[in-house]
C-alpha cells in the first residue's frame, strides 16, 4: 500500500468517531512494509487490514503497490509528462530542491532495480533519500513497476485446460529428459513444485507469496533450470490498473 498524503496529515483529517483500527494502522504505516507486516505491526487481523486499505482506496487516500524493496525494477510511465514546463517539475523542486525532476526520471528511461539508483545517489545523500524520491515519483503515477513472468519453453513443455477452464502447464517428454539428467534431486524436485507457475501468468513475487519462499530461493531455482524458461519483464495487471497505465 501506499500512501497518497502525508500520515499525519490524514490522521487529522479523520473524524472523531473514526474506526480505532485505522489509526493504529496508519501509526505503523511503512511503503515497505506488506499488508501481512502492517497486520503484525498493528495487531490486527489480515482480514481487516485488507478492508481498512479497500476504505484507504476507494476514497483516493492509498493505492496499491508492491512493497518498496532494492529488487524492484521501476521504468518510467508510458503515460508520465516528461515536459520541462509540466506542473510536477515546479511540485518536485518544492519537495527535493537539489534535484531536477527531468534529470530524474531520464534515469528510470530503461527498466532497472532499485538498488542501482540507490548507488548513484550514496556519494551525496543518504539512501533514504532515494526511498522519499521513487516514493513521490509512484504517488504521481510517474513509474510502472516490472516483474519477472516465467514461462516454460515450448519445446519443454505441453499445456492442457483443466475441467474448470484453468491453465495446466505439464512437462512432455523432452522436459522430463532434461529433468532426469540433472543430478541433484533436490533442485528437480524444488523446480518441479514450481512449474504449475511458468505459464506466463505468475511473476516471481506471487510465486514467493503462493510457496512461501523467499526471492533467494526462487532465483536460485530459476537460474539453475534457466535454460528451460524464458524470463520476460511486464508490468503486473492489478498495480497497472491503480497506476492508470
Amino acid at each position: 500500500m501506499l500512501l497518497l498524503v502525508e500520515v499525519r496529515s490524514l490522521i487529522k483529517q479523520l473524524p472523531t468517531d473514526s474506526s480505532p483500527a485505522l489509526v493504529r494502522l496508519l501509526r505503523v504505516y511503512s511503503a515497505k512494509k506488506n499488508l501481512q507486516e502492517l497486520a503484525a505491526d498493528s495487531d490486527l487481523e489480515l482480514s481487516q487490514i485488507f478492508k481498512l486499505v479497500c476504505h484507504l482506496v476507494y476514497w483516493a487516500k492509498a493505492t496499491v503497490i508492491y512493497p518498496l524493496c532494492e529488487h524492484n525494477v521501476y521504468a518510467l510511465s508510458p503515460n508520465a509528462p516528461t515536459s520541462i514546463k509540466s506542473h510536477l517539475v515546479d511540485e518536485f523542486n518544492k519537495a527535493f530542491p537539489d534535484y531536477n525532476l527531468t534529470e530524474i526520471l531520464s534515469e528510470f528511461s530503461f527498466p532497472s532495480q532499485f538498488d542501482e539508483h540507490q548507488k548513484v545517489i550514496d556519494g551525496r545523500h543518504r539512501k533514504s533519500e532515494m526511498v522519499k524520491i521513487v516514493i513521490w515519483l509512484l504517488k504521481h503515477r510517474l513509474l510502472i513497476q516490472l516483474h519477472d513472468y516465467l514461462y516454460l519453453k515450448p519445446s519443454y513443455c505441453e499445456i492442457t485446460t483443466s475441467a474448470d477452464g484453468k491453465r495446466v502447464v505439464e512437462l512432455n517428454e523432452a522436459g522430463k529428459e532434461q529433468l532426469a539428467a540433472v543430478a541433484d534431486t533436490n533442485s528437480v524436485a524444488a523446480f518441479s513444485d514450481l512449474i504449475k507457475y511458468f505459464d506466463g501468468t505468475r511473476h516471481i513475487e506471487d510465486i514467493m507469496y503462493f510457496q512461501d519462499i523467499n526471492r533467494c530461493q526462487v532465483a536460485t531455482i530459476v537460474d539453475r533450470f534457466l535454460p528451460m524458461l524464458y524470463k520476460i519483464q511486464l508490468a503486473d495487471p492489478a498495480t497497472s490498473y491503480y497506476a492508470k497505465v
